[in-house]
């Protein structure tokens, strides 16, 4: 589509916003920013990008028996809101 420019993502970019969806999808936008800022809040407490945070081991429960990639395959492409 003429004019329309495509929105990449970094790696970093997609396993994070994996994990904000696997852990509050459900709860809507509210709780979806509510786990970013969790998220944020860490990164600047510890001075680690917000990939580090939600890469260390028991931060995030949905990474517990999955990895990175494979979460971020599951919400791929998901529409936030189904119409």
């Amino acid at each position: 589509m003429a004019g329309t420019a495509e929105m990449k993502s970094t790696y970093g970019q997609q396993i994070v916003a994996a994990v904000l969806m696997a852990e509050a999808r459900g709860e809507g936008e509210i709780g979806i920013t509510a786990v970013a800022e969790v998220i944020r809040n860490r990164a600047e407490k510890a001075g680690k990008s917000p990939l580090q945070i939600v890469l260390k081991p028991g931060e995030f429960s949905c990474l517990n028996d999955t990895t990175p990639t494979a979460l971020h395959l599951k919400f791929y492409r998901m529409k936030l809101y189904p119409t």
